[in-house]
């Protein structure tokens, strides 16, 4: 019906496809219960996701694609708020480990995250942290760290384990190598099943396949002791 009012002149020209992303938006922020998270979701859907939106519209037709986009960054961004309400934080309050804890869990490990965490930065909603970086940005999702560190792992007959261990904990965490050389056995956590190293604090999980081989390479160190 509003095709054929705006065709027949009746309703200005605007954009389908952008017309029900809004229409879902407005039906989506309700059903987030926390009013703090509820506020940061609408600022970040105007001023970041719609503008988006309405740069591509101004040229041409939305397509349906680009508009599921734009709900994936908010829904995204709704796990990531989530997530940190979990851990007992506030997105002002948001720490390197509560990034790093978010990207080893695998949910978060998409570049369409990249949006929200990069926007809360720059509006000085959050502290600035680092985020991992991800192979072909421009893509809607990422395999979770379990695939990217699988490949690591099946390279033991072509390079040393030091070197693996090194390389995936640069993939995994986005730190500097001379941050990552500084790391000691005592940086490294096993209780109850579970691998963390600590890179702040709190410590951040180690994901699978990368705890075991981090384990192995602890547990063949050779002697560091001198005479």
């Amino acid at each position: 019906m509003r095709d054929l009012l705006m065709q027949c002149g009746a309703l200005p020209p605007a954009d389908r496809h952008l017309l029900l992303f809004q229409r879902w938006l407005a039906e989506k922020l309700p059903t987030v219960s926390d009013p703090e998270h509820r506020k940061l979701l609408r600022l970040f859907a105007t001023w970041h996701i719609q503008r988006r939106l309405r740069t591509p519209a101004g040229r041409g037709p939305l397509t349906s694609s680009q508009t599921q986009q734009a709900r994936n960054k908010l829904c995204l961004a709704i796990s990531f708020l989530d997530h940190l309400a979990q851990r007992g934080r506030a997105l002002a309050d948001c720490t390197q480990a509560d990034v790093d804890a978010s990207y080893a869990g695998g949910y978060t490990a998409r570049p369409l995250t990249h949006s929200f965490i990069r926007w809360a930065m720059q509006s000085k909603h959050m502290p600035t942290v680092t985020i991992p970086p991800l192979d072909g940005e421009s893509r809607t999702d990422h395999p979770a760290p379990t695939a990217r560190t699988a490949g690591p792992a099946r390279e033991a007959r072509r390079h040393p384990l030091q070197d693996r261990v090194v390389a995936v904990l640069v993939l995994l965490y986005a730190q500097p190598l001379t941050r990552i050389t500084r790391l000691s056995a005592d940086d490294v956590q096993h209780e109850d099943g579970t691998v963390l190293v600590r890179l702040g604090d709190p410590p951040s999980p180690v994901p699978a396949p990368f705890d075991g081989m981090l384990l192995d390479y602890l547990g063949k160190r050779p002697n560091t002791k001198t005479d």
